[in-house]
């Protein structure tokens, strides 16, 4: 038997403590169902997709005449494209035409294959759209979400083009619920859709308009921003369960948007719920364009957005602009659907004034908060479906008729090379359209993540679904208490694995670690990383062994092994038993 890798201690980021606080681990205490989440990996050899991902960035462009027609003959001589405000040459722009989804009786206009001015060439076949459909029941009444689920069902009943794959999740007190995992079977989407239906969840968090108004029981602050963290975690969850293929990338999100907005949004209509409604004041929501915020600066990078999913620090709190941070990186667009009926009565539509009950006109009556925090709600979907090329859609009863236009209408492949030469900063992309009167929609910015964040992303993704596949490397891993050399209580890992032949065998070589610890409440620990040296135990089989820094107990593991010299990485799940 060969050498064997003396226990040391991994490099954490950062260095998670020796046990589990409540500081850092109890807020997170969602457990996340372990079936259907995560959607099967394409086996592409990550050394080439790391290189043409760094190479070319590639952007949806949709345009749209100034009485929301499609417009269907753009060009790439009609754009401007920049980044970080310095001008840069697109590459390729092509149409990728979708046949008619909408309902029967609507029209949809014949596309062009090309519309680049070059030499002919057939169109290519449209790439596959992936749709995760996330229903927030913690802050929306179940009859205004009764009328988006019916409005989903239409839509998914309407004959498509191109592949599509779909998902259906709901968010309760809970946490997040798979209703349907990856699929492209729309009668499995549809049945999810039925149950959700059927037995609706009761909401827990105030709606925008109960807020504004002072009504219903007295809600706190803290018990929002509870809420608040926990939804923002699992979208952030739900985008890395996307595939990493080429598809095009869309998240429906349903939501009253309470739990969208930000904590100073919600302070005035908080406060005015917990005394009378005459000092009731008038908060004065906004939307936060994430570029347009000094927070766009910050490093939002793969391991910081996870470590800040399970921080009990306030001010570290998730935004709204981690949200799109991430979208942008991983190319998702967001379409928020207000699920807060506008055409109910129970809040303003956008050409609509809402009749004050007191005090007219001096900006105090609760119908005044109820107006500001709604409309600043709205404003949040707006911003936040702006930033990463999607449209909101705020009138419930419409949903359907507006996914289909939003599907059916061709959008264009536009591609450049990265000036950043990948960087893996986050860069502000402005298209504009020298043709008057097109409005275009396209992602606001880019990110090209290392790859050892993509590994994160799917360790963490793999909590919601052990993959049987993904373990190239024949991994075996056996965890164990142990104590130390400094006298802590720690889980020993040990790591066996088979790499590849090579012509040239060592005695040793490069291994890397990434694990993230999760108990039976859901409570995570942060990530971990760790780089060393891989022992050969006999001609195919190498060892590793290595200290996490949290006691051993009832923890499920999901551990992403990467071998260096290949570059191949191996993914598992695991527990741990004291």
């Amino acid at each position: 038997m060969g050498r064997r890798s003396e226990p040391s201690d991994p490099v954490p980021f950062p260095h998670p403590s020796s046990h589990l606080s409540p500081a850092r681990c109890s807020l997170l205490w969602i457990a996340f169902p372990l079936a259907g989440l995560l959607a099967p990996y394409d086996a592409i050899a990550q050394t080439v997709r790391e290189r043409v991902s760094v190479e070319v960035i590639t952007v949806t462009v949709a345009a749209r005449d100034a009485a929301g027609r499609p417009v269907q003959d753009l060009r790439a001589a009609d754009l401007a494209l920049s980044v970080d405000g310095k001008p840069v040459a697109i590459d390729t722009f092509l149409v990728e035409s979708r046949a008619p989804t909408a309902p029967a009786g609507v029209a949809t206009p014949p596309t062009p294959d090309l519309v680049e001015p070059a030499a002919p060439a057939p169109s290519p076949a449209p790439r596959p759209l992936e749709i995760a459909i996330i229903a927030d029941e913690s802050s929306t009444k179940s009859f205004d979400r009764r009328d988006v689920y019916d409005e989903l069902s239409k839509f998914l009943s309407a004959p498509a083009a191109g592949g599509r794959r779909f998902l259906v999740a709901r968010f309760t007190v809970r946490g997040l619920v798979i209703e349907c995992p990856w699929t492209s079977d729309t009668a499995a989407a549809r049945a999810a859709i039925a149950r959700l239906r059927a037995h609706p969840a009761v909401e827990r968090i105030p709606t925008a308009a109960e807020l504004g108004n002072g009504d219903g029981p007295p809600t706190y602050p803290v018990e929002i921003e509870y809420m608040r963290r926990h939804f923002l975690a699992s979208l952030l969850q739900a985008f890395a369960a996307f595939s990493d293929t080429s598809a095009r990338r869309e998240l429906v999100l349903v939501s009253g948007g309470t739990l969208l907005a930000r904590p100073e949004d919600l302070a005035g209509p908080l406060l005015a719920s917990q005394r009378p409604s005459d000092q009731i004041g008038r908060s004065s929501p906004r939307s936060r364009e994430f570029f347009k915020s000094q927070e766009a600066e910050r490093d939002r990078g793969t391991f910081q957005l996870w470590s800040r999913a399970i921080s009990s620090v306030p001010s570290d709190a998730l935004n709204t602009g981690d949200l799109v941070a991430k979208a942008l990186e991983r190319d998702i667009v967001l379409v928020p659907i207000a699920a807060e009926a506008f055409d109910r009565g129970t809040n303003p539509g956008v050409d609509k004034k809402w009749p004050s009950r007191s005090s007219p006109g001096d900006g105090t009556g609760p119908s005044a908060g109820s107006v500001s925090l709604h409309m600043g709600v709205a404003q949040v979907m707006m911003g936040i479906a702006e930033d990463t090329g999607g449209e909101p859609i705020l009138v419930p009863r419409r949903t359907a008729a507006r996914l289909a236009e939003i599907e059916n209408r061709s959008s264009f492949a536009l591609t450049f090379l990265d000036p950043a030469s990948g960087d893996h900063k986050y860069h502000r992309i402005e298209i504009t359209c020298r043709r008057p009167g097109v409005h275009i929609d396209y992602r606001r910015g880019y990110r090209i993540a290392t790859e050892e964040e993509r590994t994160l992303d799917r360790v963490v993704a793999r909590f919601l679904q052990p993959r049987r596949d993904g373990n190239p490397l024949a991994v075996t891993a056996s965890l164990s208490p142990a104590v130390s050399r400094d006298g802590r209580n720690v889980t020993r890992v040990s790591l066996r694995y088979s790499p590849p032949r090579e012509t040239t065998p060592t005695e040793d070589r490069g291994v890397e670690l990434l694990a993230v610890g999760e108990d039976t409440q859901g409570n995570r620990t942060e990530p971990i990383r760790w780089a060393g040296k891989a022992s050969r135990l006999d001609s195919s089989t190498f060892e590793a062994m290595l200290d996490l820094g949290v006691p051993a107990g009832s923890f499920t593991w999901s551990l992403g092994v990467r071998d260096q010299p290949t570059g191949l990485v191996s993914y598992l799940l695991t527990p741990s038993r004291p």
